[in-house]
């Protein structure tokens, strides 16, 4: 792939991240939870992928299946996979505070990854 390619999508996936960090942070102000999502970008455009439910382990493989045969179909050149996180870093004076939540989301485009988290 030539410098410009690499350019072209480096810049999707800049906005890839721009969109899953927006929606994200929308989804925790107004539930305080994130479904997970895939974001990508493909020969016809950005487009976003989302499980209906979840229930247990066997789904969320699915999930993860059925978003790498996506971005096969589309010949995806970026994507960004969103996920509720949760982390808890106390400070030394204070107590554990296990009601901490954020939203992690990773983004991989052919050179490179993109991991960023909200707090």
């Amino acid at each position: 792939m030539n410098e410009k390619m690499q350019e072209i999508s480096k810049k999707y996936m800049e906005l890839l991240m721009d969109d899953a960090g927006e929606r994200a942070g929308v989804s925790l102000l107004s539930t305080g939870t994130v479904a997970p999502m895939l974001f990508f970008h493909g020969v016809n455009g950005m487009k976003t992928y989302s499980p209906d439910y979840m229930p247990d382990e066997r789904s969320k493989d699915e999930f993860v299946d059925n978003a790498r045969i996506l971005c096969i179909a589309h010949g995806a050149d970026a994507a960004v996979f969103l996920a509720e996180a949760w982390i808890n870093v106390p400070r030394p004076v204070e107590a554990l505070n296990f009601s901490a939540w954020s939203a992690k989301f990773m983004g991989e485009f052919r050179f490179g990854k993109f991991p960023q988290v909200m707090i």
